[in-house]
């Protein structure tokens, strides 16, 4: 396993979470390698959620997003990997 530096600091119930949901990603992709070929099995998330995943961190008060499908996907991608950060979403 690698832990990056952004690690620092992260509790052990956060870090534990986050090799749950790695380890949920590996499964699903392990079980897609059996399926039909050709397929995707896993592909970068868009310039949105890299953009979110990358610097959307405790060190902001609020996220401002513009657009419904926008602010869907940065809700659901934040509920899942750092519910703590929910409540920081903002609709334009």
């Amino acid at each position: 396993m690698i832990v990056r530096t952004a690690a620092e600091g992260a509790s052990e119930d956060e870090l534990t979470h986050d090799v749950e949901r790695l380890k949920a990603r590996w499964d699903d992709i392990e079980a897609k390698a059996k399926g039909q070929s050709p397929q995707l099995l896993y592909g970068e998330p868009d310039l949105t959620l890299k953009v979110v995943r990358d610097l959307f961190t405790e060190d902001f008060t609020k996220l401002v997003i513009e657009g419904d499908d926008a602010r869907d996907t940065v809700q659901g991608y934040v509920s899942h990997v750092a519910p703590d950060l929910r409540d920081r979403l903002e609709k334009f």
